[in-house]
């Protein structure tokens, strides 16, 4: 747990809550919770969950949620490279605060 602008590294199952600005790194399967602003990085797996602004990266199977204006970034394996798929919340029917995972074909869907 960190405090505002805390700067926080984790390993695997780390779990995580950082403060107003904080910039977090999680290993796999990390659940991580940051303020608005925050700057979060998850591995594979990794549940997270970001405020207003915050800029969000997740491995393989990482579900994100973020609010007003985060921007999420799914990554995955295309069996030759990697690939990134970039979320805007607020565009293209993305809403803040619901959790997000990328499904089979690499499109952003809700998770019930």
């Amino acid at each position: 747990t960190g405090g505002d602008s805390a700067k926080m590294t984790g390993g695997n199952s780390a779990k995580m809550t950082g403060g107003y600005s904080a910039k977090m790194t999680g290993g796999d399967s990390a659940t991580m919770t940051g303020g608005y602003y925050a700057k979060m990085t998850g591995g594979n797996s990794a549940t997270m969950t970001g405020g207003d602004y915050a800029k969000m990266t997740g491995g393989y199977s990482a579900t994100m949620t973020g609010g007003n204006y985060a921007v999420l970034q799914f990554s995955y394996w295309d069996g030759e490279r990697q690939r990134v798929v970039i979320v805007y919340v607020g565009e293209d029917g993305i809403k803040a605060n619901v959790p997000y995972k990328l499904d089979e074909n690499h499109k952003p869907v809700e998770v019930k």
